[in-house]
């Protein structure tokens, strides 16, 4: 499925904090919100740096 891309202009980078069977906690600006799971791509990992696609959390390429 191929990713739309944000509308947005500020990239909104956070890094995953909790990740369980339902939500995941990440960190983003010194601020934890909680995200429910369907809104992450599939394979991400406690500690993994992620960025807001405009439709999910995607793992951070480098």
């Amino acid at each position: 499925m191929e990713e739309e891309g944000s509308k947005c202009v500020i990239q909104r980078i956070g890094i995953i904090e909790e990740l369980d069977e339902v939500k995941a906690i990440i960190r983003i600006q010194g601020k934890s919100l909680t995200i429910p799971i369907d809104k992450l791509a599939p394979g991400l990992l406690t500690g993994d740096e992620v960025k807001w696609s405009g439709n999910r959390w995607v793992r951070l390429q480098a």
